[in-house]
């Protein structure tokens, strides 16, 4: 699943790690956290976290663990719906000791969601009266989310990519459609029994975008009303991406491999560039490459 950076970084901190975690403490990793949300049914999803740390793997007589290192404790809360095309970054660049690690905890200290009903208003279900990020409270149902906000939400990590050397990334998909439901009897109680899965990959690249306008382009876009900052770049089958005046953009976190890049104009008009759109090109984990594309025509379709 390739993604791009779409939300700002939050800074990390660090736990001493224990004796029998299996962790060297020599050199240090760097971990990236994503966070983004398969499609679900609900008009809207919104969570707090508040903590995420990461659970090194124990060592032979640990039973209950390895030490635990705290990545980020800045509270993020956004609807998770939003994220269906996009990615939020939770943590950007934590450095943590080389080793092995089996474990990743979120601590979500608020949750609502709003349901869709026959009429106009859709149904609010929240964790606390003074939660209102999906709306008025007042007559709200209950949103059920055992022991989240204390111990936190524990999501295993893939076991064929614990190992943190170098830079590693966390994507973690928040399934709304499977994590959120109605319990059955009189209470009228929503629980929320979070569905993430956890995947792994090494080194993302950079993509620096860079489109300029062809002979003629830019009395052609003034006359119609338009500027380059009316045009976004499609990286794959991700959220458009919009550019910046000077005509640039920037794409982080994306995956190594072939990829396509589409320039995306105002809608009714059809354009060209060179090479053409979608371009296709090569990433190199780690990297940090840029791809040029020169609008060469556009006209109203």
């Amino acid at each position: 699943m390739n993604r791009t950076l779409l939300g700002a970084a939050l800074l990390a901190a660090l736990i001493p790690l224990g004796a029998c975690s299996d962790v060297t403490g020599e050199q240090s990793a760097s971990v990236n956290v994503l966070l983004t949300d398969a499609p679900g049914d609900v008009e809207a999803a919104w969570v707090t976290v508040t903590e995420v740390s990461l659970v090194a793997q124990g060592g032979e007589d640990d039973e209950e663990g390895g030490s635990i290192i705290l990545l980020s404790s800045e509270p993020w809360t956004g609807d998770l719906l939003e994220l269906q095309n996009d990615v939020e970054v939770l943590v950007q660049g934590a450095e943590v000791p080389t080793g092995r690690y089996t474990q990743l905890r979120l601590v979500i200290t608020e949750g609502c969601v709003a349901v869709e009903t026959e009429s106009e208003d859709p149904d609010i279900y929240t964790s606390s009266a003074s939660f209102d990020a999906c709306g008025s409270t007042a007559g709200a149902g209950t949103l059920h989310m055992p022991s989240f906000g204390q111990s936190g939400l524990k999501i295993n990590l893939p076991s064929a990519d614990t190992d943190f050397e170098g830079e590693q990334t966390l994507l973690l998909d928040f399934d709304v459609s499977e994590s959120f439901g109605h319990q059955a009897g009189a209470s009228g109680m929503w629980v929320m029994t979070p569905v993430i899965k956890a995947t792994s990959f090494g080194a993302a690249a950079t993509v620096n975008v860079d489109v300029t306008l062809g002979t003629g382009i830019g009395a052609l876009l003034t006359a119609a009303g338009f500027a380059i900052t009316d045009f976004s770049v499609k990286l794959d089958g991700e959220a458009p991406v919009a550019l910046a005046a000077d005509g640039s953009a920037t794409l982080e976190f994306v995956t190594s491999g072939s990829h396509t890049l589409s320039l995306v104009g105002p809608d009714g008009w059809a354009l060209t560039t060179s090479p053409t759109s979608p371009h296709t090109f090569t990433t190199t984990a780690g990297a940090t490459q840029t791809v040029a594309l020169t609008l060469t025509g556009f006209t109203e379709s």
